[in-house]
């Protein structure tokens, strides 16, 4: 009869000496154990719900602050504004002018002014226009003596001469009686003078030339006259108009002849004779204010400046 062997004896793994069954032996699961998850790791700090919250709350404050700020700024800008306002309205009561009067008024006195200035220079200009004759000006050349027609009883006379002889310009009236003695010159000659003005005689209406030589002569208004100016340094005769003020002139002349400088306005005593002198000159004249024409014969160079 055969014997069947024994089942074994055990489940269990053999008992190790070193591990005593008690204990959890190596490599085996124990009984009742359950194997754990290994723990979750853990967020960084500004990722965690309480840091975002945190975040959040401040930029909403720092928002409300900067909005706040510029709200203030926009309402002291508009009660500065209103305070602005409410003082010219308040000035406005108090003086019985609109707001603004002060600036208003303030343009209107210098556009006021330059329109006065302006009003003076034109009629200084008007002037000139009004008191003498206005025409185109007029040139005639030749040679030896000759008589031409003006074209008006007043006006200036630019005139040249290359001969070695006389070279006398006379104005003749109606009845070719003398008029004026406008230049009166021996050999060259190149100036500018004036007739009709002193009123010694009629009115002219010829030219009466004589020369020694070949001449050119250009008659035209007194308006057309070149402004004086300060100051003026000139050589030979000249003819100009002066629309200053009331002055002290400081005349000079370095010619050997005649230095006859006159003053003509329309002020009462009108025809003023401020040097009447042969050779060098050195003075003062005092003279009334403009507008004016101002006649010099010279033979030399000359100079007029105020003091």
């Amino acid at each position: 009869m055969s014997t069947t062997p024994p089942p074994p004896e055990h489940s269990q793994p053999p008992e190790n000496p070193q591990y005593p069954q008690s204990y959890p032996q190596p490599g085996y699961p124990q009984p009742g154990f359950v194997p754990q998850a290994p723990p979750a790791a853990k967020k960084p700090w500004y990722l965690r719900w309480w840091s975002i919250t945190i975040a959040v709350v401040f930029v909403l404050c720092c928002s409300g602050g900067i909005i706040g700020a510029l709200g203030d700024d926009t309402d002291t800008g508009d009660e500065a504004s209103e305070a602005s306002s409410d003082a010219d309205d308040q000035s406005a009561a108090e003086t019985g002018e609109p707001a603004g009067a002060d600036e208003a008024d303030e343009a209107g006195g210098e556009e006021a002014e330059g329109e006065a200035e302006e009003a003076e220079e034109e009629e200084e200009a008007d002037y000139f226009s009004s008191s003498f004759p206005v025409f185109d000006a007029v040139t005639e050349s030749g040679s030896g003596d000759s008589v031409i027609d003006l074209p008006a009883g007043q006006g200036i006379i630019t005139a040249s001469h290359s001969g070695s002889g006389n070279f006398i310009l006379t104005t003749l009236d109606e009845n070719n009686e003398m008029s004026d003695l406008p230049v009166n010159a021996i050999g060259s000659y190149d100036g500018t003078a004036a007739y009709g003005i002193a009123g010694l005689g009629g009115d002219a209406t010829s030219l009466e030339i004589t020369a020694g030589g070949s001449w050119e002569i250009t008659i035209a208004p007194i308006a057309d006259a070149p402004e004086l100016g300060d100051p003026q340094e000139s050589q030979g005769d000249g003819v100009y108009r002066y629309t200053g003020g009331a002055a002290n002139w400081k005349l000079t002349h370095d010619g050997a002849h005649n230095f006859i400088v006159t003053y003509v306005s329309d002020s009462m005593f009108g025809f003023d004779l401020l040097v009447n002198e042969i050779g060098s000159y050195d003075g003062t004249s005092a003279v009334t204010s403009g507008p004016a024409v101002v006649i010099v014969n010279a033979d030399g160079g000359w100079s007029i400046a105020s003091e």
